[in-house]
């Protein structure tokens, strides 16, 4: 949560929760080369890298002193800080309270405070015993197509939690870590129509896995939904990594790997920008109102840019990066593209590429009329798409889906963009 910068006060909470539902939870240090960071733990005595197993929270005193009770799995409590065994802040009071002398060798106590500053991950195991487990594997997006998808069919209303779970490549050596890439989810549902529409999204983010709640409804004999990976980061990989989706619902579902098509994957970026991207008119004018628009979503993982082209004649965009630490789906920094009319397109996808050493993104967009002759339907693009292969719709120009020029997006993805 260092990197993420997650509220003190509610990540305590949070864990409360956990705790007071019952779910086993693990806490971890590491100092990711933070020498003074490491020292410090040592000195205090912490092992780092670790891994601890929180047993419960609570607030004491007057003041509500929020304090943490951790066990060493190797049965040793070395913490030396505050609350710790030899500590002065203890009471008689307080020890009979929490038990302190009835535990074994390796728990201990500490300040919430403390373990907020020096602790780095938390691990919680969400167990639903009263739901039914189902599991399914597929594979990510790479250089070779945009990977797979899973069809869930329910058969009545449903709760269910999905988790999408991501295959680490390790490297080899003795200071190995896990590398992981982007990761994101949305789950869409098939609509009467034959069109889908995105009922739940999970942002991208650079850890193992991604989750989501939500409903499952049934609207007749049964309800058909997808759940769409969203990875980037892996486009130029010739290593395909698969994933692992876990779904827990408290009804019987059928669930089933299909390929996805990178058409739907646009659908459903342009979508997302359209309806909740930061919005900036690139070209307008009195007459025609906004004729080029950039629609952008920024999450963890780094960016997605949708060019629009609400008006009624092609027009030209221009988008020109200086990066570090980041990988492009369009294979380059930079790319130059001709929109048909009334047409919207996935301009680019940054992904955060963990193997870098530095992150560093500034770029800058121009765009005008096409003076050249006719524009064919697909567009006109430099680098070409062609080159993308099986990723080629993922950047080919999409028509607006209803609505006014420059409108938000609509309800619905193609349905003639989805696996049969």
């Amino acid at each position: 949560w260092r990197a993420s910068i997650v509220d003190s006060d509610e990540l305590f909470a949070q864990l409360f929760s956990f705790r007071h539902s019952e779910y086993p939870v693990g806490a971890s240090t590491f100092a990711a080369g933070n020498e003074a960071l490491e020292l410090e733990m040592k000195r205090l005595g912490l092992q780092c890298p670790h891994a601890y197993s929180v047993m419960a929270l609570t607030a004491v005193g007057e003041d509500g002193t929020q304090l943490v009770k951790l066990r060493n799995p190797n049965g040793v409590a070395l913490w030396k800080g505050d609350w710790s065994k030899a500590s002065p802040l203890w009471t008689y009071e307080l020890k009979q309270q929490l038990k302190l002398e009835h535990e074994d060798e390796g728990v201990f106590w500490m300040a919430w405070c403390d373990f907020y500053r020096l602790f780095a991950e938390l691990c919680v195991c969400r167990l639903a015993p009263d739901m039914l487990e189902a599991r399914e594997a597929g594979w990510l997006g790479s250089v070779f197509n945009a990977g797979q998808a899973v069809t869930l069919e329910a058969y009545a209303r449903s709760e269910v939690e999905v988790v999408l779970h991501q295959e680490p490549h390790v490297s080899r050596g003795v200071e190995a870590v896990a590398t992981l890439v982007d990761l994101g989810m949305a789950v869409l549902k098939r609509q009467f129509d034959g069109s889908y529409s995105t009922v739940a999204y999970a942002e991208r983010c650079l850890q193992q896995n991604v989750h989501l709640t939500l409903t499952l409804e049934q609207d007749g004999h049964t309800a058909s939904y997808l759940v769409v990976p969203l990875c980037f980061g892996q486009m130029r990989s010739t290593e395909p990594r698969k994933f692992r989706l876990a779904v827990h619902s408290t009804q019987p579902l059928a669930m089933e790997t299909a390929p996805l098509d990178a058409a739907l994957v646009a659908t459903t970026l342009i979508q997302r920008a359209a309806e909740h991207g930061d919005r900036t008119p690139l070209l307008k004018s009195p007459a025609l109102g906004e004729a080029l628009v950039l629609h952008t979503i920024d999450d963890e993982a780094g960016r997605v840019i949708v060019a629009e082209n609400a008006s009624f004649h092609p027009l030209r965009v221009g988008w020109e990066a200086d990066a570090e630490g980041f990988v492009s789906s369009r294979r380059l920094l930079m790319c130059q593209d001709v929109l048909p009319p009334r047409t919207r397109q996935v301009l680019v996808v940054l992904s955060r590429d963990l193997k870098g050493k530095a992150f560093r993104l500034s770029y800058g967009f121009d765009g005008g009329g096409h003076e050249g002759g006719g524009v064919p339907a697909a567009g006109l693009h430099i680098p070409d798409i062609d080159d993308l292969g099986q990723l080629k719709a993922l950047h080919a120009p999409q028509p607006i889906a209803g609505g006014a020029a420059g409108g938000a997006a609509g309800g619905s993805v193609r349905a003639d963009a989805l696996p049969r």
